[in-house]
């Protein structure tokens, strides 16, 4: 992306004006993510649990979601539950049912992680990734 004032407050969509032709490219093959094995080698991110949000996000949604600080009791994951599901990409207040249905997914995700699940949400994320159409 270009530098902009709005980089922490509103999610690149797909045809947004701040993303460079680079950008495009990285997005669409998903290499965007790969800088998150890096927090993840240095112990601050997982590869499974609750995805994070933009700190603006979080106000919004901690608002729609009484409980939503319980998402953090873990390390976030470059991967979760609600992913796999097919609740990924950019949410706005108008979206209340999903961001409630994404916590759902995030907090059974919290209270039965293990390491058979953990194996199950790479291998069906990593299913996704060469299934799913390509995001732009």
């Amino acid at each position: 992306m270009v530098v902009n004032p709005q980089a922490d407050q509103v999610p690149a969509g797909r045809e947004d004006g701040r993303v460079t032709r680079m950008g495009k490219w990285l997005r669409c093959s998903y290499l965007d993510e790969l800088p998150q094995f890096f927090n993840v080698l240095l112990g601050s991110m997982s590869l499974v649990g609750p995805r994070p949000y933009m700190l603006t996000d979080n106000q919004v949604f901690s608002r729609i979601v009484a409980e939503h600080p319980m998402r953090y009791t873990i390390k976030p994951g470059i991967t979760g539950m609600a992913q796999i599901k097919g609740l990924h990409g950019p949410l706005s207040e108008r979206d209340g049912a999903v961001i409630v249905t994404r916590f759902q997914w995030d907090i059974f995700y919290i209270r039965n992680a293990n390491f058979l699940l953990d194996i199950d949400i790479i291998r069906r994320s990593i299913h996704l990734l060469f299934t799913q159409q390509m995001r732009a």
